[in-house]
């Protein structure tokens, strides 16, 4: 993926738009949430969903999409700033570059919180987590969590435990400022499944196309293995 993609929202196709979680999302956003955590093995729709919500919320959207290279704390932190300069264009990006190429995590963490402190309530989504995970990287997270204003929201999404046992989240835990979506949430309940299934169905048909609609969902929208993501057996459905 190049790298301005990462900092950009994806585009999407969808199926079916996933308003349940949608509006837990947003319910967390706006009652305080500052720590949003979303944990799913892969194929659970994770990135979907939260390019979905980005592309939904009134709130600004700082969208950062991580992979391996970014598990060195400078280089996760660079790839913030350039997403928080690419969305609020007031921000010197040069400025914070120059300081986070110095490798001084705190202040560079620091210096982050004190740009988006002015431009009020804003959201910064953290997709893939788990390709970046470090004891670097969790350890800038901590530190963001710690400084960031309480106009921010960060929402973090990985497969499995994002591993972020630290003072600073078990403090928003406490202050219950933190909330999250696991595969029990992710999954489809059974109304949600078939009308996806129908709407599949119904695309299939008007193309004249034969191909079984659980291929048809795992092509457009890459979110499963039905009986993954149900949590059941998906002919017990039709």
């Amino acid at each position: 993926m190049a790298f301005e993609d990462r900092i950009r929202l994806p585009t999407l196709s969808l199926i079916h738009r996933r308003l349940r979680l949608l509006n837990l999302l947003n319910e967390f956003v706006e009652s305080g949430k500052r720590l949003i955590t979303i944990y799913a093995p892969s194929g659970y729709g994770k990135s979907i969903l939260l390019a979905d919500f980005a592309q939904t919320t009134d709130w600004p959207v700082c969208w950062c999409s991580l992979d391996v290279s970014d598990r060195d704390p400078a280089s996760f932190l660079a790839l913030l700033a350039y997403s928080i300069a690419d969305r609020f264009h007031e921000i010197q990006l040069e400025g914070l570059t120059q300081l986070i190429e110095r490798g001084d995590t705190q202040s560079s963490v620091r210096r982050i919180a004190e740009v988006l402190r002015p431009v009020g309530p804003h959201i910064i989504i953290v997709d893939d987590f788990h390709k970046a995970n470090s004891a670097g990287v969790s350890l800038a997270l901590s530190h963001l969590l710690e400084r960031l204003p309480e106009t921010s929201r960060l929402i973090i999404a990985a497969r499995g435990n994002l591993g972020l046992e630290t003072r600073q989240v078990i403090d928003l835990v406490v202050a219950e400022q933190v909330a999250g979506l696991s595969e029990v949430e992710l999954r489809f309940t059974p109304e949600e499944f078939h009308r996806v299934t129908t709407r599949a169905k119904a695309d299939l048909a008007t193309r004249g196309e034969t191909e079984p609609y659980e291929k048809q969902l795992i092509r457009k929208d890459g979110i499963f293995v039905a009986e993954d993501l149900l949590g059941l057996n998906p002919e017990n459905l039709k």
